[in-house]
């Protein structure tokens, strides 16, 4: 029998004929069936695109002969293998598939009810039997009653016990307990009825239905972390499945279809779940392992941007415990986390996430990153407590909690009562509002978009920018600069935005780079306009970033415009200044001092000032060590005496390239010197400037 499918591949649309017999208002499936479109529609098939009529199809198998960008199979063979995955990717293709699925459900679900009825008719039989061997009494109790159904399931629960003992069922049903539970189901249906029997049916559903998912639950956990030993053979056909679904999701989540991509990488998933090599191929286990990971981070990702906070939760778990060093599966945590309101416990993966960055080439990035979950998790918090707080004082001055509550609103009409209420909501949200003015302008961004409402606030969590302008900073055609390395860009890469989607995430092709990037909001600080990044660099050639108000921190960056020489009781040779600055970079790169400044960073909750007035005294026991070295004191005096002496050695540098060759020296010193604060104390500069 052919299989019932609604894809329009022969043509057929709303305007098709209706089908004999069916009356007027059918619509005719496109395939020739007995059943109408709208009986497909309810038996729940893919819906077919209104605009995939027959006219569209013939221009789409027009533009397949002609267009690779249509059709990559073009310029690719039968026999490879992307052949058919570019072959199942097609919009068509795929709804043939799902109706095709959709029908074997339906066919494996029906033989599941059918197999039911033919058991619970073969019960009825056996249990009729049975019954003819029980005494009278129990004959009168049960005769009257045995038409409903919660009756039944109370005699099969009585005849598997009796088979599982191996003994009759009228000795089962004689047991006292057993004819209380008897009298008492005969005295409540006697009394209810036919509803008493729907609801104790109901009743004994739900709680079967709990057991039941609790059950699974137990078997699935325990079955979780152990291993499905397969052959090599079936584990390479289950990863070349799960790389190309998991292609497919990267090709859907480009388009912005976020449900098809989750879907897809689910999917690719489930083909790597629990599976494993035996311990004789360590490296192919790795290779799974990685891919593995891979996609249950992707998943965790397109659940958040779906608001399915607990599959993104577990999914992030599940990574974690592939690899608990991997970072992006611990950001993957804290946003779930903080999407379902434990706050602690996404601070807690944050504060490990920062850890873990240490000694890493990309530990600006991650540490930007989570500065910023940290300001955006606390605004969150804030609100969420601010909201409690009124709504409780709210409550308190209703009455909500005295004792003429309940006769205060038995008087009250309820169309008066919801009305009192939206009131009462419209006042708390006017409230909630004059908060957002309140606070430094660094953070009202952050409290703009948290107080918009629960679903705002979570629905786009994971790119929720650092201020209202982020969003909108970049437009379709600007020329965008670099700032730092992102992706395969370098620092310097200059390119161009092709796209800005509605979450504010732009694609840029940098030039000299073959594939389009996509740039989420929360990394715009990597990026800059081309012309403000000119005129940018045109304004620091002519003077140095400004120092710090604690200068003792030998940041090196500090310029005046008097003369340095004169001040100086001790100078620098161009060497010594090289070497000096070696050194320095060498004693700031120590991952114990980078672990050292990340903490002040945190304990000073990331305020500028007050990290750069205790920089100088962790500083200090690193420098004391290196300056008697070169001649000065091991005191902050000495310290600042060092820094005027670079200084002077810098302008004193023969030719520009020596002067350059210093100056980037001293930036990678002060980098490594405020570490995690370095974006947020010089990148705020060049912001503003």
């Amino acid at each position: 029998m052919a299989t019932p499918s609604p894809a329009n591949l022969s043509g057929g649309n709303a305007a098709s004929p209706v089908v004999a017999g069916l009356g007027p208002s059918k619509r005719r499936a496109p395939v020739q069936t007995h059943m109408s479109q709208e009986d497909f529609d309810a038996l729940g098939y893919p819906k077919v695109p209104a605009e995939w009529t027959e006219e569209w199809m013939r221009e789409q198998l027009e533009l397949e002969k002609v267009d690779p960008r249509v059709n990559p199979n073009l310029l690719l063979e039968e026999t490879d293998q992307e052949f058919w995955f570019n072959l199942t990717r097609k919009p068509y293709a795929k709804t043939i598939l799902r109706t095709e699925q959709q029908c074997v459900e339906r066919k494996q679900a029906w033989l599941q009810q059918y197999a039911r009825v033919a058991l619970g008719n073969n019960l009825r039989e056996e249990l009729a039997d049975e019954l003819e061997t029980c005494t009278p009494e129990l004959k009168r109790i049960i005769s009257p009653i045995f038409k409903y159904r919660i009756t039944e399931i109370s005699l099969w629960n009585a005849h598997r016990e009796a088979q599982q003992r191996q003994v009759p069922l009228s000795t089962i049903l004689a047991q006292p307990e057993q004819l209380h539970r008897l009298h008492c189901l005969r005295a409540e249906l006697d009394t209810g009825g036919a509803k008493a029997a729907e609801r104790l049916l109901l009743d004994f559903c739900a709680r079967a239905e709990a057991r039941m998912l609790d059950a699974g639950k137990r078997k699935k956990d325990a079955e979780h972390h152990v291993p499905l030993l397969v052959d090599t053979e079936t584990m390479a056909k289950h990863m070349n499945m799960a790389q190309k679904l998991r292609k497919d999701g990267y090709i859907e989540w480009h388009k912005g279809a976020v449900e098809e991509a989750f879907a897809s990488w689910q999917e690719a998933e489930s083909h790597l779940y629990r599976r494993r090599l035996d311990q004789n191929h360590a490296e192919e286990n790795k290779i799974v392992d990685e891919l593995h990971s891979v996609l249950l981070k992707n998943i965790s990702q397109a659940a958040m941007k779906l608001g399915y906070w607990s599959d993104a939760l577990a999914a992030a778990k599940d990574a974690l415990a592939i690899d608990e060093d991997d970072h992006k599966a611990w950001f993957r945590q804290a946003c779930a986390l903080e999407g379902l309101g434990r706050f602690i416990e996404a601070e807690e993966a944050l504060d490990r996430i920062e850890d873990l960055a240490v000694d890493r080439a990309d530990r600006d990035r991650i540490v930007r990153d989570v500065g910023t979950r940290r300001r955006v998790m606390a605004a969150l918090a804030d609100q969420h407590t601010e909201t409690e707080r009124r709504a409780f004082q709210r409550a308190l001055a209703s009455g909500v909690f005295s004792d003429g509550r309940a006769d205060s609103l038995q008087d009250l009409d309820e169309e008066e009562e919801l009305h009192k209420l939206e009131e009462e909501l419209l006042r708390l949200e006017q409230e909630e509002a004059e908060l957002i003015g309140v606070g430094d302008d660094t953070e009202v961004g952050i409290i703009k978009a948290v107080s918009q409402g629960t679903q705002a606030s979570t629905s786009n969590l994971t790119c929720l920018p650092v201020d209202d302008s982020e969003s909108s900073r970049f437009k379709r055609d600007d020329r965008v600069v670099a700032v730092e390395d992102l992706a395969d860009a370098v620092r310097g890469a200059i390119g161009t935005v092709l796209d800005v989607d509605k979450d504010g995430d732009i694609k840029v092709k940098f030039d000299g780079v073959e594939e389009i990037q996509i740039i989420f909001s929360i990394d715009f600080e990597s990026l800059a306009l081309a012309h403000e990044y000119d005129d940018a660099v045109a304004a620091s050639s002519s003077s140095a970033r400004p120092a710090l108000s604690s200068e003792a921190t030998l940041d090196l960056t500090a310029s005046s415009d008097q003369p340095v020489e004169a001040k100086l009781s001790k100078t620098l040779t161009q060497e010594g200044a090289s070497d000096l600055l070696d050194a320095l970079a060498n004693a700031y790169r120590d991952s114990g001092f980078q672990k050292q400044i990340a903490k002040l960073a945190r304990d000073m909750r990331w305020d500028k000032e007050e990290f750069t007035k205790q920089l100088s005294l962790v500083a200090l026991s690193v420098q004391r060590e290196l300056l008697p070295r070169w001649g000065f004191d091991d005191s902050l005096e000495g310290v600042m005496e060092a820094q005027r002496a670079l200084q002077a050695a810098q302008r004193a540098a023969v030719g520009d390239r020596q002067r350059q060759a210093l100056k980037a020296q001293a930036d990678e010193v002060t980098r490594l010197l405020y570490g995690p604060m370095y974006e947020v104390v010089f990148r705020r500069n060049f912001k503003s400037s």
